[in-house]
């Protein structure tokens, strides 16, 4: 199934923000974080159980008993990883570094506390022996405590000169600790177990201050923010609880995990959490802490993430994995992802036309209508028994919403209270729904085994026209400028004109097309009407006025591969841009035959495309299960070369903020430069892009 067909992405009226749907579930109004594996180097023949940092060097751990180094990992030509240590027959489970980076505090699955030198590996001191694993450790702010986890205690030791027992073990947990935590003021140690609780130790009294129940399952891990802003734990029960680290309420609850969540890892700012999560999930998440909103979700690793740690510029991320692999994450920026509750592929989303709401639908079977702004859930509409596959607000005032389904159904329902205001049935899925400009009728087109359009009053669902329209499915019904007339695109490889009040066939197009018609679009301009289709590689126009022949006055090629989207410009019949699968985005002057299009190419199909009424080309490109959007500057005429000119955001007034420009950011980064290149002339070879997709909008 394809979401492109029949279901455009939808534009806020006045070129605000875009939405846009994916089949990997969640709806995107933007998404940055890790654009790709900076770096990757292995030599661990088991899991790599601990990543940290040391200076300008990653130190990693693994259950192969080995610790190893790479040093300026940041330089690709150069960075090499190297072995310091070797603990033949041990596992090693977890690693620290002391605050002067002078010692690596190692424990294994033997029960073995070892300080090593950092720069040469050896012993730093005698190792301590203790009656079980050691499955974390970690040293304290200052330098002066090193804390482990036990079986079910918490240890200290000093450590200068060498390990002695600081005081009688920190006992209350009821079965076995996993982790610990210093405060960033060494006041404090946290301690998480498999009795589903974390524990607060005060340092100086020894004595538990809280224990904290926010889990059904195991604590795997616990780590204090660095600013002292935040307490985080992980757990078995696929969820991470953030807590205020003054009064320890319970700001976040980050799920969407489908397994353990393993790691845990501050910025140096506090304002970014890194999460990994073991097997059945392996992905690492970035969450900012001051909404608990998820910024990038990734998957980097054949195995679980089981250790993160980040640099202190707070932009490059180590992780270690059970596919006994180390990897480092370039993080560009931060912009919010708005994550949906959808539990299957998302087929359609609709904007209204002041930008105040959004709404969704797919596999799931439901509709959920967001705040437009802030992403904030309003309704869950569960009227369809089966999928979604198109939305439309309508156009006067947005307080209707209409949907087709799977189930054969178009239903309108009151975006307010999400109260159903109409329903009627098909007699095959309801491919697109398309509500006239001025409000008062809906018309919808159908799959192969109905193949009719059927227009409805808009208020009470009467039927008003009933037609067969094509001898396929139908792929987009579309009306007019002035909703005098109907355009359908089908499978057919047919594009048909009707008069929209009796359901006439006014015209026909084909000719001796083999591909069918994908898409559709109206434009008029002074009293030139104009109908384009998406046909193969290839795009037609038409000349569709009353006094007109209904001929096609253009045929514009120059793509590789098929035409997926067409769109005429603000400007009314000058200019018509086109996207296709060769990766490729061209606008075409309409008043000039002799002019060559204009426009550039990227990595991946572009599925469809929209102009913005003051800033060019606004353009959407799917990568991957990604569909990643940007600005392109162009001009209206298509006399001025389409170049990538910059990626932005939308503030909460739907204001275009920049976030990148120029360069761009290299491999997906935000904007210009090496995120695209201009095509060549039409007919020559396509050149590839060097670099990733642009950024989402």
């Amino acid at each position: 199934r394809h979401s492109f067909v029949g279901n455009q992405p939808c534009w806020l009226c006045g070129a605000k923000p875009l939405a846009s749907c994916s089949m990997s579930r969640p709806i995107r109004r933007s998404v940055s974080g890790p654009v790709g594996v900076l770096q990757s180097f292995g030599g661990h023949d088991d899991w790599v159980s601990a990543v940290c940092w040391r200076l300008n060097a990653v130190v990693s751990a693994g259950c192969d008993g080995l610790v190893r180094t790479m040093k300026d990992p940041l330089d690709l030509a150069q960075a090499k990883a190297t072995t310091v240590a070797s603990l033949d027959g041990e596992q090693i489970l977890t690693l620290d570094v002391s605050p002067d980076w002078a010692l690596l505090c190692i424990g294994t699955s033997a029960g073995t506390i070892t300080l090593l030198d950092a720069e040469s590996g050896r012993p730093a001191c005698e190792s301590v022996e203790v009656p079980t694993l050691v499955r974390c450790l970690r040293v304290d702010p200052k330098g002066q405590y090193l804390a482990a986890a036990v079986g079910k205690d918490v240890l200290l030791w000093t450590f200068v000169p060498v390990l002695q027992a600081h005081s009688q073990p920190l006992q209350g947990h009821a079965e076995a600790v996993n982790s610990v935590g210093w405060s960033p003021d060494g006041k404090t140690i946290a301690s998480g177990g498999d009795d589903c609780s974390v524990k607060l130790w005060n340092v100086s009294s020894m004595a538990c201050t809280h224990t904290l129940k926010h889990h059904t399952d195991a604590v795997a891990v616990v780590v204090w923010d660095p600013a002292a802003k935040f307490l985080a734990s992980a757990s078995r029960d696929m969820t991470v609880a953030v807590l205020g680290a003054g009064d320890l309420t319970l700001l976040h609850r980050l799920t969407g995990y489908s397994d353990w969540v393993t790691a845990l890892a501050f910025t140096p700012s506090g304002n970014v959490l890194a999460t990994g999560a073991f097997q059945n999930d392996c992905s690492i998440k970035l969450w900012e802490m001051e909404k608990g909103e998820l910024l990038s979700d990734q998957d980097g690793h054949d195995g679980g993430v089981v250790s993160l740690a980040w640099d202190s510029t707070g932009r490059v991320l180590a992780s270690g994995s059970c596919d006994s692999s180390v990897k480092l994450w370039l993080i560009d920026s931060f912009e919010p992802q708005q994550p949906t509750l959808h539990e299957d592929s998302i087929r359609a989303v609709a904007w209204s036309s002041n930008g105040d709401r959004l709404a969704s639908g797919g596999d799931d079977n439901i509709i959920r209508v967001w705040e437009g702004t802030t992403g904030k859930l309003l309704q869950s509409i569960t009227t369809h028994s089966d999928w979604i596959t198109a939305l439309c607000f309508c156009p006067l005032d947005a307080q209707a919403l209409a949907s087709a389904s799977g189930d054969h159904t178009v239903c309108v329902h009151s975006v307010s209270t999400g109260q159903l205001l109409w329903k009627v049935v098909h007699d095959d899925w309801v491919q697109s729904v398309a509500w006239s400009h001025d409000s008062t009728r809906l018309a919808s087109a159908t799959f192969e085994n109905d193949r009719h359009v059927r227009v409805f009053d808009a208020e009470t669902g009467q039927l008003l026209l009933l037609f067969e329209a094509h001898t396929d499915r139908i792929n987009c019904v579309a009306w007019s400028v002035g909703d005098e007339y109907l355009a359908t695109a089908s499978d057919d490889r047919a594009l048909s004109m009707w008069e929209a009040t009796a359901g006439t066939l006014v015209k026909t197009f084909s000719g001796e097309w083999t591909s069918r018609v994908v898409c559709c679009a109206w434009s008029q301009h002074k009293g030139t009407l104009l109908l384009a289709a998406a046909v193969g590689s290839m795009v037609y126009v038409f000349d569709v006025s009353d006094d007109g022949s209904k001929k096609c006055l253009r045929t514009l090629g120059g793509h590789a591969d098929n035409v997926l989207c067409v769109a005429f410009a603000p400007d009314g019949a000058q200019s018509l841009l086109s996207t296709s699968a060769d990766r490729t985005v061209r606008v075409y002057n309409l008043t000039d035959a002799r002019a060559q299009p204009t426009g550039f190419q990227l990595d991946s199909a572009v599925h469809w495309a929209a102009w913005h009424r003051e800033q060019g080309v606004s353009l959407g490109c799917a990568s991957g299960r990604l569909v990643q959007l940007g600005i392109v500057s162009a001009g209206p005429t298509g006399k001025k070369p389409l170049k990538w000119q910059k990626s932005f955001r939308w503030d909460k007034n739907g204001t275009g903020v920049s976030a990148g420009g120029g360069k761009g950011g290299g491999k997906g980064g935000a904007g210009g430069g090496k995120s695209s290149r201009p095509l060549t002339a039409v007919g020559e070879e396509p050149r590839r892009s060097n670099s990733g997709v642009c950024s989402l909008l």
